[in-house]
């Protein structure tokens, strides 16, 4: 896998769940989110070797609880891997949790990014079929980009219409550090960049005397949009730089 800009190791072995909660759609029969919303969320973790992702998947589904082991991996920054996932035998946490102890820079993204974690979550309880597909779509344009290869760390292997990405030493898990908006080539949904839920779109006010100003309204950028009846620029709101 190119342009990684680097890699952290544990000598741990995770184990892949195999219990996976069914596909559910909302109330009203629709799914939770969209193509472009699941394509977006997952990027930043679709390259992830399988073993790795499942318990992302399944730690996401308890916010909470990933908020807490991740202040407990800071409060005890010293004690590192297995001995880290021991320590914490005690806590009422799911085992998909305490397994991301060993993992702390990816268990510091579910906190620091938690409501990324939290929409990735519902969208794995909601929708995993597609949630599943989505990985599999993604890993496809990463390895047509030349950015998903088996190399010393990983073993990219293709079966069927499927790429399985596992460790390169079955004792040692490496979590790939890449761009996600480098690494699957030409991003395809420029109002969904590839990360961790921002929006590409940017939404524009005019006042009477011509003047501009411009703000980024987030994913639901169409909802508030609709809702803004007068010119009352809030916080947040900036002259937008304009050029001849």
């Amino acid at each position: 896998m190119k342009r990684y800009a680097g890699y952290f190791v544990v000598s741990l072995l995770l184990v892949l769940m195999s219990a996976f909660a069914k596909t559910t759609p909302t109330a009203d029969g629709n799914p939770a989110f969209t193509q472009q919303e699941l394509d977006q969320m997952l990027a930043p973790i679709a390259l992830y070797p399988d073993s790795l992702l499942s318990q992302v998947l399944m730690a996401a589904t308890y916010p909470l609880e990933v908020v807490q082991a991740a202040r407990w991996s800071s409060d005890n920054s010293t004690i590192n891997g297995t001995a880290a996932v021991e320590a914490v035998d005690n806590q009422d946490w799911d085992p998909s949790v305490k397994s991301l102890l060993a993992f702390p820079q990816v268990l510091q993204t579910l906190d620091q990014k938690i409501d990324w974690t939290e929409r990735l979550g519902d969208a794995f309880i909601a929708q995993q079929a597609q949630v599943m597909d989505t990985v599999q779509m993604l890993r496809q344009k990463a390895k047509a980009a030349g950015n998903l290869n088996s190399n010393a760390q990983i073993a990219a292997t293709q079966s069927n219409e499927s790429i399985d990405v596992a460790p390169a030493n079955p004792n040692e898990v490496y979590v790939p550090y890449y761009d996600p908006t480098v690494a699957y080539g030409t991003w395809w949904w420029p109002q969904y960049p590839a990360g961790y839920g921002t929006s590409g779109v940017t939404s524009f006010l005019v006042d009477q005397g011509g003047v501009i100003y411009e703000k980024n309204l987030g994913q639901d950028s169409q909802t508030v949009a609709a809702a803004i009846t007068a010119f009352n620029p809030s916080d947040g709101w900036k002259k937008a730089e304009q050029t001849n």
